[in-house]
């Protein structure tokens, strides 16, 4: 275990970590008086004065403090009492519940660490929370604490999880726990996960449910604490405060953890500040691309979205069906998802804006096959649909017709693009989607051809629940203004007119063969040092993530994090230019690989290179010399000197005190995320290669 602190800049020496005390905070967000100490009001009888009692570094935003101070606020605003915030300590709020004659909220920070024998009555919960780690979305799945034992975690002393980790460290010598500042901002913890800086952190479950989304890149990887339930201590002097203060968290529904489901209005959702959007992707919808958000479905809804002050939440789903239970369920707000309106069975409980698109159901099938003109050469075909597609009922009155066609629902999570991949390689027959989506999909699919138009063109429209008219109202007043305007026809050609389709044999390779914005320089330097481009692309991405200007604690800087002493030994001039940082990080690493001797088989040599690159060559010949010891093969990189490295990792005794000499096991990671992400850049490029040359694209299983 190495226990580290990032708390001024100094290490804890592997001593287990206390509370620490903290600053008290100014909570400029709070309304109504605020004391710092347990004077009380005069007219402590008073039966409108309410206190609130909040420890003095109120309100942290690294935990579920904002949201509870959030809440506390609320419930003053609705009650209409006027109140006075005590920001104070446990034990003058122990000589305050001494008072019978007055009415206090206890956060549940300051209830929860009252002596026994002291504690008032408890609220209904306001939430429910778990310490999570939050890793990237491009490094792996983590499944139970025990896939911590390798890995970096930053964490700070005030949170729950720590003794857990702590103890976990305790036993797992690999395992290197950091504390970081109380004062640290979430969000910079997030960013620094998200650049790479941080492996991985530990935060507040509520906290991350409202951050995350604006974090493309992350996502909880799990929990560390079992989720507890957050209640508020009461001291009342009658039941009434207590009843009220209930149907008040009644109302506002937030035990997430029982339903995960809220149905409100669009007043309601505009409290909340959260429009959740059911959809599903492809790349008309929603999508992903370089990190970023995109699809015409998405980027109107959050132009709604924003009009009303709301942040956009996507749930994503898999079929029709499972969208529109989870509108009915209350797990999501609206459905954008170029639902034909005309093709929607009248269901109880959900109803329709007006239309914005029109779009007619598409026949398609491989380029090679002989053309089919109408519906009677469907007769012995077979039509294969995702679950989420809406045409299910046209294809039925097909068949009502007595035309012999087979017809199925691809199973599983086959969605859109999985369906349109398998008749591309000839697993399905036939399959049908919207026409508005048809230039992007045949763009993304080089042997793909429609046949004919199914039935005329037909409206789409987003769905809402039937309970919430005002919502239904402001999506129609929303989609009539934007109608044909500049966001819409802007968003109409990006994503269904011209969606980046190919206008010669060659340019469908070009698009899929762009990994990063700087591809043309990397393709010239790897050229000119004989690598892989696509192994410096996910090299690149490992270190910076793209960011040219990216800084590291050591000083590392640049696309390819070059340290200051390797950027004087190279004279490389400016890293965090991209040109000289990729040419500089090349040319170490082929100095690197150079080093190692010609028995090492060339695919190894480049593993051991960027080994060295992580860790120093000195380090990597150590792991070499202690690989043979174990009886492995020191020539070999996967499965033999990378657990030399492991076990490098280990802290030894050194003077009475335990130490790790080495991050060794940060090494052997950073070497397999590369080859990961190297294969996936591969098969990329390699597949759409295919697609573009021969006009066949053959997936590669």
């Amino acid at each position: 275990m190495l226990l580290t602190g990032i708390i001024g800049l100094g290490y804890l020496s592997g001593k287990q970590p206390g509370p620490s005390p903290t600053q008290a905070g100014s909570n400029p967000t709070q309304s109504g008086n605020t004391q710092a100490g347990p004077q009380l009001h005069s007219s402590v009888e008073d039966p409108e004065l309410l206190y609130i009692a909040v420890p003095p570094n109120w309100p942290e935003s690294s935990g579920s403090d904002s949201l509870e101070n959030h809440l506390l606020e609320e419930f003053q605003r609705e009650s209409g009492r006027r109140v006075i915030w005590l920001k104070t300590g446990v034990e003058q709020v122990a000589a305050l519940l001494q008072n019978p004659g007055i009415e206090m909220i206890l956060s549940s920070r300051i209830a929860l660490e009252l002596p026994a024998g002291l504690h008032p009555g408890f609220s209904f919960p306001w939430g429910y929370s778990s310490q999570q780690v939050v890793s990237r979305t491009d490094t792996g799945y983590l499944e139970n604490l025990e896939s911590l034992t390798t890995r970096q975690i930053f964490v700070k002393v005030s949170s729950t999880a720590l003794p857990a980790l702590s103890k976990l460290a305790a036993i797992h010598a690999g395992m290197d726990l950091v504390l970081l500042p109380e004062e640290m901002p979430p969000e910079t913890i997030l960013e620094r996960v998200a650049s790479g800086q941080y492996d991985l952190a530990v935060l507040d479950g509520l906290l991350l449910e409202s951050l995350l989304p604006g974090y493309q890149d992350l996502n909880v990887a799990l929990n560390v604490t079992e989720e507890t339930a957050l209640s508020w201590g009461l001291h009342a002097r009658s039941v009434e405060f207590q009843d009220s203060i209930n149907r008040f968290l009644s109302r506002k529904q937030l035990e997430r953890h029982v339903a995960g489901a809220y149905r409100e209005d669009l007043t309601e959702l505009k409290s909340r500040k959260v429009l959740r959007l059911i959809t599903y992707e492809n790349p008309v919808n929603y999508f992903f691309d370089k990190g970023k958000l995109k699809g015409f479905e998405y980027e109107l809804a959050r132009q709604f979205a924003r009009e009303h002050h709301m942040r956009l939440d996507v749930v994503l789903c898999n079929s029709m069906e499972e969208m529109k239970e989870l509108l009915r369920q209350g797990r999501g707000d609206i459905i954008a998802a170029s639902l034909p309106y005309d093709e929607q069975p009248q269901e109880a409980g959900i109803s329709y804006s007006r239309p914005y698109n029109y779009s007619a159901p598409v026949i398609v099938g491989r380029v090679y096959d002989s053309p089919l003109l109408d519906l009677r050469d469907l007769a012995g075909r077979e039509i294969v649909l995702p679950p989420e597609s809406p045409y299910l009922q046209s294809l039925q009155g097909i068949k009502d017709l007595g035309i012999d066609v087979g017809l199925k629902i691809a199973a599983g999570d086959n969605n859109m693009e999985a369906t349109l991949m398998k008749v591309a390689a000839g697993d399905y027959d036939l399959t049908v989607i919207s026409s508005h989506q048809l230039r992007a999909e045949t763009a993304q699919h080089a042997n793909l051809k429609a046949h004919f138009v199914l039935t005329d063109p037909t409206p789409h429209a987003w769905a809402v629940r039937s309970s919430d008219p005002l919502l239904q109202a402001a999506i129609n007043r929303f989609l009539q203004r934007e109608y044909r305007m500049s966001l819409y026809n802007d968003l109409y050609a990006r994503y269904i007119e011209n969606p980046g389709e190919h206008h010669d044999e060659n340019s469908l390779l070009a698009a899929y063969d762009r990994l990063s914005p700087y591809d043309d320089i990397v393709h010239k330097y790897a050229e000119m040092y004989d690598f892989d481009w696509r192994l410096i692309v996910a090299q690149m991405y490992q270190e910076s993530r793209f960011n040219p200007v990216a800084v590291s604690q050591a000083g590392a800087a640049g696309l390819m994090q070059l340290a200051p002493e390797t950027v004087a030994l190279l004279a490389i001039g400016d890293p965090t230019d991209p040109d000289a940082g990729i040419h500089g990080g090349i040319r170490y690493l082929d100095s690197l690989r150079d080093r190692f001797e010609d028995e090492i088989p060339g695919d190894d040599k480049t593993w051991f290179a960027l080994g060295a690159y992580n860790a120093g060559f000195n380090r990597i010949e150590q792991a070499r010399d202690l690989a043979e010891k174990m009886q492995l093969d020191r020539n070999l990189w996967f499965n033999n000197v990378e657990q030399a490295l492991l076990v490098m990792a280990k802290p030894k005794q050194q003077e009475g005190e335990l130490l790790r000499l080495c991050r060794c096991g940060q090494t052997a990671y950073y070497v397999r995320e590369i080859k990961t992400l190297y294969s996936n850049y591969v098969h990329l490029t390699r597949a759409f290669r295919v697609a573009a040359a021969e006009g066949e694209f053959k997936p590669e299983i």
